[in-house]
């Protein structure tokens, strides 16, 4: 009896291969399938958001921590501001993965996991997420998420004024 042994050569080449992913992926956007290219989030514009809220803690005399992810909620920049809690690290990371996997601001999700909702205890998915404000997703021209950022450091209103100040640089940049 013989035995076929994939090489890893073999499978470095499946993995790679276009028809690893079939054209009629659901998970695959509209503009992909259709062969168009698919905005990324530049570093570039991770950097634009890092400074834009940098700028804004400065205003308000506040340090943060700015975290900066791409669509599939992977780290893509990050900036903690001298003087910033320790644990805002984590929090503004998973205020942003919480943005990114849910395409929505990180507040929102609050009210499906809360005591009562149909998804109570949803935020202790996914390696855990933060529900409270902080957490926008990033839109590229057509609306398509491309990333999320996360802020953390100061109360939740200061983080949201933050984090808004941070996606303004972002839109400035795709305007």
């Amino acid at each position: 009896m013989r035995r076929t042994v994939m090489r890893r050569h073999d499978i470095f080449m499946l993995i790679c291969s276009a028809e690893f992913a079939p054209p009629d992926d659901p998970l695959m956007s509209e503009t992909a399938r259709e062969g168009n290219e698919v905005m990324q989030l530049t570093s570039r514009q991770a950097q634009a958001i890092l400074d834009g809220g940098e700028a804004k803690a400065n205003e308000l005399g506040l340090p943060v921590v700015v975290a900066v992810l791409d669509a599939g909620a992977h780290l893509k920049a990050f900036r903690r501001m001298d003087g910033a809690v320790l644990a805002s690290i984590d929090i503004a990371i998973r205020k942003a993965t919480t943005a990114a996997l849910f395409q929505a601001n990180s507040e929102a999700v609050w009210e499906y996991c809360k005591p009562g909702a149909p998804a109570q205890g949803l935020q202790l998915t996914n390696g855990g997420l933060a529900t409270f404000g902080g957490g926008i997703p990033l839109r590229s021209l057509d609306g398509t998420v491309i990333g999320a950022l996360g802020v953390s450091g100061g109360a939740v209103s200061q983080d949201i004024e933050v984090a808004q100040a941070a996606l303004g640089a972002f839109e400035n940049l795709i305007r």
